[in-house]
């Protein structure tokens, strides 16, 4: 499982790219990847803030997106109840953003290594009995 943050390294040169290879290195070992459907929204944001702030060019961003759909990314879909009634609570358990808590909640659920570059989010993830792939 890989969150946003860990797989847009890939798109810039001056980050550390090294989470972002470990999630292509697992996927070309036959490595599924799950993700919450926020991830679609958060990469999508993640590379149109790029090109505003001119860390992207338009005809790069293409590239990028071929690569993601070589992929083969699963995007898990949870019900606004379940939204409501396990990740809000959680967020609020561990003082993550409902975004983060997503990611935490389908790498616990699922049992499968988180993929991120937030510190916060991978302590908590360790600290809740996660795995981590890279952080």
């Amino acid at each position: 499982m890989v969150d946003a943050s860990a797989i847009l390294t890939l798109c810039f040169e001056d980050e550390d790219s090294a989470c972002g290879q470990r999630v292509l290195d697992a996927a070309e070992a036959g490595a599924s990847i799950i993700v919450p459907s926020l991830w679609l929204l958060e990469v999508g944001n993640g590379l149109i803030v790029a090109e505003r702030r001119a860390r992207l060019k338009p005809d790069e961003i293409p590239r990028f997106l071929s690569l993601l759909k070589d992929l083969a990314i699963k995007l898990d879909q949870r019900s606004f109840a379940y939204t409501m009634e396990t990740i809000v609570p959680m967020a609020r358990k561990h003082k993550l953003t409902v975004y983060e808590t997503a990611y935490l909640d389908l790498a616990l659920r699922e049992g499968i290594p988180l993929a991120t570059i937030d510190k916060r989010l991978a302590d908590t993830c360790k600290a809740a009995g996660g795995k981590l792939l890279c952080a």
